[in-house]
């Protein structure tokens, strides 16, 4: 459903492109129906009261409606049910889609499943190469089981990094540095959560910045353990 969508906006930006013709008003039969494919495939991949294909159908039948109407009462009705606890969730689950991935969405399938055969154009001559093979198997490949191991370690680093910003902003300082950087990596997040987000990808425009403060966090963080008496203690028991 969703690639229905994405086709008859390409239908729509093709007739809008040969406006001096006057097909731009058949345009807007192809954004209708772009916009009510997309929302019949996000009700059926929703996490909240997810409602597959079949059942929008037969609940429009139940109601005895068009599935055109259903779909939008069944939207306005979902949107005038949020109150403060629900948009606090919703917010939680955007953010957390946002930062969860160590592989920051990297989506690059085999060649052999693309959909372009341009995606990899030395594939023809290094297909049958094992080195090659193996690079693509357990580094490239994200439908490869091969991949899951370098997919967890990816995770495993990006969890070290997040505990680095943690520790960077464990105490205020008054640094100019430390306050651009804070800044620009949480002023990043804030402004995903507002616009777009959802998907770890969009960090990639952030994440030199998010190197950094997170390598700071990670340098000061033995020099603020010292600090903690029960760490102290320990210490100097295993003296």
């Amino acid at each position: 459903m969703k690639t229905k969508a994405i086709h008859n906006i390409k239908a729509a930006e093709a007739l809008i492109d040969k406006a001096e013709e006057g097909y731009y008003t058949a345009s807007i039969h192809h954004v209708y129906y772009a916009v009510f494919q997309y929302m019949k495939y996000e009700l059926a991949h929703t996490d909240v009261e997810p409602l597959s294909y079949e059942e929008q159908t037969v609940k429009a039948k139940e109601n005895r409606i068009g599935s055109h109407d259903f779909i939008i009462k069944e939207i306005k009705r979902r949107l005038s049910e949020y109150n403060p606890l629900t948009f606090a969730h919703h917010l939680f689950h955007k953010q957390s889609l946002t930062v969860a991935e160590g592989d920051l969405g990297w989506l690059y399938r085999s060649v052999e499943n693309e959909k372009t055969p341009y995606i990899s154009p030395f594939y023809k001559d290094t297909k049958d190469n094992p080195l090659t093979q193996f690079v693509r198997d357990f580094f490239l490949n994200t439908d490869k089981s091969e991949f899951v191991y370098f997919s967890l370690s990816k995770q495993v680093v990006w969890i070290v990094m997040a505990a680095g910003l943690v520790f960077a902003l464990w105490k205020y300082r008054s640094s100019d540095e430390m306050n651009f950087l804070t800044l620009a990596v949480f002023g990043g997040l804030l402004f995903l959560q507002i616009f777009e987000g959802g998907k770890t990808r969009y960090l990639i425009q952030f994440l030199p910045q998010i190197l950094i403060l997170s390598a700071v966090g990670l340098s000061q963080y033995p020099q603020a353990l010292g600090k903690f008496r029960f760490w102290t203690r320990k210490k100097e028991s295993l003296k």
